[in-house]
């Protein structure tokens, strides 16, 4: 079954979704694993940033340290899985080093590392 989300804060460049909203579906042992998991990848300095990921940063005035301080202490806000690709991403609220709001959107890639896909200024 193909399902877009309408409800998704993800980008729109994504257009077919399997949503995953963390409360309320019996998923949440499910969501803490990941967002385990993708703490662990940040606190072993295995994740990937790309040029769009620096020039994001920059446009939002972050800093690397935002971005782990964001990851770190969060909460996944929604999951989504791409049903052309078969990739699960999340969508990840957290705090700045100065307690801002920061969004991040993230997979685990093949190499079991973290690919942050981008970031923003929440």
């Amino acid at each position: 079954m193909r399902i877009h989300s309408e409800r998704s804060t993800f980008p729109q460049t994504c257009t077919v979704f399997y949503t995953c909203p963390v409360s309320g579906t019996g998923n949440l042992t499910m969501h803490r694993r990941t967002l385990r998991r993708t703490q662990e990848r940040v606190s072993q300095r295995k994740y990937v940033l790309t040029l769009h990921d620096e020039e994001e940063m920059d446009d939002d005035s972050l800093t690397i340290l935002d971005i782990e301080s964001g990851i770190l202490n969060s909460v996944i806000e929604e999951r989504e899985r791409d049903l052309d690709t078969g990739e699960w991403k999340c969508l990840i609220r957290g705090r700045t080093v100065v307690g801002a709001d920061v969004g991040v959107i993230a997979k685990i890639g093949p190499a079991d590392s973290l690919a942050i896909i981008t970031v923003y200024s929440a």
